[in-house]
């Protein structure tokens, strides 16, 4: 996994269950296990969701624009 920039690493939790064949050294990955990689929003992001939302809610008030 690649170090990302500043505050934007993400997080991870592994629970793999993997078994390496000694004679081919190929991996095998059990039944049952799970990896979960997510990456937490960060300040600038919750600024723009919420320009964003605003945005919208405009849009929705707007007399020119007709929403289904």
């Amino acid at each position: 996994m690649r170090l990302a920039e500043g505050n934007t690493a993400p997080n991870q939790e592994s629970w793999m269950k993997i078994r390496v064949d000694l004679q081919t050294y190929k991996l095998i990955y059990e039944a049952g296990g799970q990896e979960t990689i997510w990456r937490g929003a960060d300040r600038e992001e919750d600024v723009l969701r919420d320009r964003a939302r605003a945005r919208e809610e405009e849009r929705q008030r707007s007399q020119w624009v007709q929403y289904k």
